[in-house]
């Protein structure tokens, strides 16, 4: 990845390009970018705020800004601003775009000010049908938490819906109409090292995941991947720069893609 996405924290297509964005501490700009990471435009959403953006998530028509990070565990009020697909192809040649703001909330949180050391986080977003899935990045006992949102309503408050033993910090998801599959990505910090993962599990319409069907894989190399996106058979991901390694996209195949969708 170039210097420019250094901080690359969440990923959509759409029409054969990538976007991406960087997280806390960088400008409001989505980054139009190639398969090998290089940057073919920046487009900033109008009137939005890049308080820690930490995931994308798309449908046919919009495409979904998750600022929801909350790193010292404070933040009240989350947003999610949506964009339509059809402005940013008719403002190809400008550098702002439409946005629509949602404000959500954890109506379950609680307030605590204490960077990395609380169970407040949130990095990953999803579309799965007509909602929006908020999971939960928990430092303290390392599950994440499910919250479910309706992508039209603009000012919602809702409590989390179930609770999952994920043996780490959550930091992207995306779901697989086609397939029926939810990816859940994240790692696991063990003294000095850390593993990544993710979770893939099959997916209802209408139900909660079951969690007796989740699998977990080990991905190599590990580091501070930040972003996942289906697609066919085979996971596209982001590593933010860091001590384990540079910023860099990946391809992380599943060619037993099938043998996970749980049969009706």
């Amino acid at each position: 990845m170039p210097g420019d996405l250094a901080e690359s924290s969440g990923l959509a297509a759409y029409q054969g390009r990538f976007w991406t964005h960087n997280d806390s501490g960088h400008s409001a700009h989505l980054y139009e970018i190639s398969a090998q990471g290089e940057v073919l435009r920046q487009v900033h959403p109008l009137k939005s705020v890049n308080i820690d953006w930490e995931d994308l998530a798309q449908d046919e028509q919009h495409l979904y800004i998750a600022d929801c990070g909350n790193n010292l565990g404070d933040r009240e009020w989350l947003q999610i601003y949506r964009v339509a697909w059809a402005d940013l192809e008719r403002t190809r040649h400008q550098g702002v775009v439409p946005s629509t703001q949602l404000d959500l909330r954890m109506a379950d949180r609680q307030t605590e000010v204490r960077r990395h050391r609380h169970d407040q986080d949130c990095e990953a977003l999803a579309v799965v049908g007509d909602e929006l899935w908020l999971f939960s990045k928990n430092w303290s006992n390392q599950h994440t938490r499910l919250y479910r949102f309706n992508k039209t309503q603009m000012t919602q408050s809702r409590s989390a819906e179930a609770e999952y033993p994920v043996q780490g910090l959550i930091t992207a998801a995306d779901y697989d109409a086609e397939s029926g599959l939810l990816a859940l990505l994240g790692y696991q910090i063990y003294g000095l090292s850390v593993e990544s993962f993710v979770w893939l599990l099959p997916l209802k319409l209408g139900q909660l995941p079951d969690w007796q069907q989740a699998r977990r894989f080990k991905i190599d190399p590990p580091g501070q991947w930040e972003a996942v996106l289906w697609q066919e058979d085979a996971l596209i991901i982001t590593r933010e720069r860091s001590l384990l390694g540079r910023a860099e996209i990946a391809r992380l195949p599943i060619p037993f893609k099938q043998h996970l969708i749980k049969a009706d």
